[in-house]
């Protein structure tokens, strides 16, 4: 007689049920950081192919048009904008406007437009700083004290795609119109008026740098003077750069 043979599953224990869920807890504690990691990273790299390509597109542009075109990196707000992408940072492409002489009297500064009235923006979480000229303020984030002429934060090129790095510009008066609608859209551009003597407010850059908007906050830098060297320190050793080279206009590798 041939002897039966039983298979018996046994069940888990709560015990083990619990060190098994116990385990997982820490291996997730241990790989949400890297993981965490990882997804800023794939962030900045996509905010860095956005911004090259937008300022090839830009420089194309002014070759083409034989003029002045960049790229503006600003934050939007609800007296300008409609709707409002507050905790991104929007880029449009500027053109410098043809006709000049509308501006009456003559602007003493050059007057930029919107090439299209189409916005792009980062990845939430990455944020971007550009270079300043004087050599007193390092970088702009954007949250520096604007009275202190530090919040623009533009890319320009010239009629033969080189960069240009420029005091004065400028948009047309945005009026009081709706928010959304142009010329009050460009409000948020940090530009002088046409003509404002105050030009060093309006300053384009020879390069940009993106961040991680949420290790930034957490340096807690002072948004005024007395927070400009931190700042640069800070974006120097955590930020990608994006450097124009001075002669071409090219963006170097």
């Amino acid at each position: 007689m041939t002897a039966r043979r039983h298979n018996f599953f046994r069940g888990f224990t709560l015990i083990e049920l619990l060190v098994v869920i116990a385990v997982i807890a820490v291996l997730a504690t241990i790989c949400l950081p890297a993981v965490a990691k990882l997804s800023g990273d794939n962030s900045r790299v996509q905010s860095t192919n956005q911004v090259r390509a937008l300022l090839a597109q830009a420089r194309a542009l002014a070759i083409a048009r034989n003029t002045q075109a960049g790229v503006v990196f600003f934050h939007e707000s609800a007296r300008y904008s409609l709707p409002v992408h507050g905790n991104q940072v929007a880029l449009q492409i500027i053109i410098a406007d043809y006709d000049q002489a509308q501006y009456n009297p003559l602007p003493a500064n050059t007057v930029f437009v919107a090439y299209s009235p189409v916005r792009t923006y980062l990845p939430l979480g990455v944020s971007l700083a550009a270079l300043n000229d004087d050599p007193s303020r390092g970088v702009m984030t954007g949250d520096e004290d604007s009275s202190t002429l530090g919040s623009t934060r533009v890319i320009l090129f010239g009629p033969q795609g080189q960069l240009l790095t420029r005091h004065g510009l400028a948009r047309p008066d945005v009026g009081s119109g709706n928010p959304g609608t142009y010329p009050r859209a460009c409000g948020d551009w940090g530009f002088i008026t046409k003509r404002d003597t105050h030009a060093n407010v309006g300053v384009s850059s020879p390069g940009v740098f993106l961040y991680d908007q949420q290790e930034y906050l957490a340096a807690h830098i002072p948004t005024d003077r007395s927070g400009d060297n931190a700042r640069q320190l800070w974006v120097k050793n955590h930020a990608t750069a994006i450097i124009i080279n001075a002669n071409t206009g090219a963006l170097l590798p």
